[in-house]
């Protein structure tokens, strides 16, 4: 089934990349030698039982060794249940242990576990939401801080912000649920309602428990007091600058944080980026 549907629509990713094997930009990416690893199992993955096929898939992609040199044990334990699930889907099947029927087999199973946990939850991140609907949605955590992040410093990073939390406001179909919390943060600053809250219109929101006034206007001054960091500032030093340090030598400029007034640089001799004052002996280089 699987190899009729590739047959068919050439899986047109795929067969795009086919297209470009010899794309000076493509040649050195390996991409090469990943087309000729899927050509020769299209060619001999019948001749194959399935463990043995997960097995040379596996050394001839690398992909278990690049998981366990990165120390990725979760994507581990799903490959050690794929594995064990073939090798009872072997045990039980008799003669039937093609490929397509495994997978067949596992559609089977989906469709049961879509039907058995159609009442479940799903925990997601919004970027995984994306392109995706859902009945009812629930948005957490939509305070000053979290979302938009502490960590947004300019205006470029605050609007990709803006059209993450739209994401996830229009995965809903019937209903939107969003809740912030209230108290201090762990640095013991306040907590205020996101500002993305108040872009809705107020007309379209039916709060639990209506937001006094006086919270309101303390968040639109903090937002407003804070807006500065978002700014791009005028330094004579840019993104992309090469300069020299006293002490660390040479690097290059990645970015300015609005928020602290630095220069985020990554000198050539030094492994992570280092935060400098703006102001601070910079020498362009």
């Amino acid at each position: 089934m699987l190899k009729s549907y590739c047959e068919t629509h050439r899986c047109s990713l795929y067969s795009g990349l086919q297209d470009l094997l010899e794309e000076k930009t493509v040649k050195s990416t390996g991409a090469s030698a990943f087309v000729d690893i899927i050509e020769n199992f299209r060619k001999t993955y019948k001749e194959k039982s399935l463990s043995d096929l997960v097995t040379e898939l596996m050394a001839a992609t690398g992909y278990e060794a690049m998981l366990r040199q990165a120390g990725e044990q979760e994507r581990l334990d799903n490959l050690a249940e794929l594995k064990q699930s073939i090798d009872e889907y072997e045990k039980t099947s008799g003669e039937e242990n093609t490929l397509e029927e495994y997978l067949q087999s596992i559609a089977l199973y989906t469709n049961n576990d879509r039907e058995k946990d159609k009442d479940s939850v799903t925990m997601m991140t919004i970027h995984t939401a994306k392109g995706l609907e859902f009945p009812y949605v629930f948005v957490c955590g939509m305070n000053e801080g979290i979302f938009p992040s502490k960590h947004v410093d300019t205006e470029e990073r605050l609007e990709e912000e803006r059209r993450m939390a739209y994401v996830a406001f229009t995965r809903a179909e019937k209903a939107l649920y969003i809740s912030d919390a209230e108290g201090l943060n762990y640095d013991e600053s306040f907590r205020y309602p996101s500002r993305f809250i108040f872009n809705i219109d107020r007309d379209a929101i039916d709060y639990v428990n209506e937001l006094p006034q006086r919270l309101v206007d303390d968040t639109k001054s903090y937002i407003a007091a804070n807006e500065s960091r978002y700014m791009p500032l005028d330094t004579e030093l840019k993104p992309g600058d090469r300069v020299r340090h006293k002490v660390f030598g040479e690097g290059t400029i990645t970015g300015i944080r609005g928020d602290i007034g630095c220069y985020v640089v990554k000198f050539d001799k030094m492994a992570t980026e280092r935060n400098l004052k703006i102001g601070i002996a910079l020498e362009r280089v």
